[in-house]
């Protein structure tokens, strides 16, 4: 069963279309990386789904509703980590807390007590008083106490530090274990999120690229050094299977997908190496 599910999305604002067409679905129990460059659509599209935007064109459904972006009783059972966290700047982290908490029937208040712990955020604090990266940690205390079924993330921990992004990652894994909650996430941090993706969505240009199992992503696509002579020997078809090739003193790099070709010796690609291939190739 897909959790979200986005079909021929688009959105655009005044005469700039940000979304043209996209599509992409999350299913239960699957944590699905969404990335692209900075002002793609990412957010725009994350906000759609919360319904915080209304599509000019194209459904979003959630668990196979396509209302359920406005229905409060579905809106519960997601927790979401915005771009920009703002609050009320003179109430205090309790009272931020008790007032998120009213909204959510599943609120859980020794969880909520836990992750206040992990995240050294102490109660009597003032939100005007909190650093950006104490600020994040508040969110994701929202989006996580009530233990939801769904957890959208739009670059959650951007103004987090090394530890405190390993912190909020454990805590994430910890709750998708035992609860089977699905997970969107938006970062441009790819390290973070490269050994929990279960998938990868990819948007340039408005439109999805692909949406592609992890590690099919990793085993499909690899890097090779290449001669000018073997470039120019190639044929059309392999040439197609090429999403990035760069010039080098002796020849040739060129990252492909699915391409056979004989006497060369093929290296593996991170994942943040092969989405970067993917945008780089494009402006090729």
């Amino acid at each position: 069963m897909d959790v979200i599910e986005v079909k021929n999305l688009m959105l655009g604002f005044g005469r700039k279309k940000v979304l043209r067409d996209v599509s992409f679905s999350v299913a239960k129990g699957k944590v699905v990386g969404y990335v692209g460059r900075n002002g793609t659509g990412k957010t725009t599209t994350i906000k759609a789904i919360m319904g915080l935007y209304r599509p000019e064109a194209g459904e979003i459904s959630l668990w196979s509703d396509p209302k359920g972006s406005y229905k409060p009783r579905i809106r519960e059972r997601i927790g979401y980590v915005p771009e920009t966290q703002d609050f009320y700047e003179n109430i205090s982290v309790k009272g931020a807390l008790d007032y998120i908490s009213k909204f959510y029937k599943r609120w859980d208040n020794e969880y909520e007590k836990e992750l206040l712990s992990q995240f050294r955020l102490s109660p009597k604090s003032h939100f005007k008083d909190l650093s950006r990266g104490e600020k994040a940690k508040l969110f994701l205390t929202f989006a996580l106490a009530h233990k939801p079924e769904l957890i959208i993330m739009d670059e959650p921990t951007s103004h987090l530090d090394p530890v405190a992004r390993s912190d909020f990652w454990e805590s994430t894994i910890s709750l998708i274990s035992e609860t089977n909650a699905s997970v969107l996430v938006s970062t441009h941090i790819l390290s973070d999120i490269e050994n929990i993706a279960d998938e990868f969505v990819l948007l340039s240009g408005g439109k999805i690229v692909f949406q592609t199992e992890t590690e099919e992503l990793k085993h499909s696509v690899k890097k090779a050094y290449i001669t000018e002579e073997y470039l120019q020997k190639m044929t059309d078809e392999q040439r197609k299977k090429i999403i990035l090739t760069k010039k080098t003193a002796k020849g040739y790099e060129i990252y492909a997908k699915n391409l056979d070709l004989k006497d060369c010796e093929w290296e593996s690609l991170s994942v943040e190496e092969i989405l970067v291939s993917y945008l780089k190739g494009e402006n090729q």
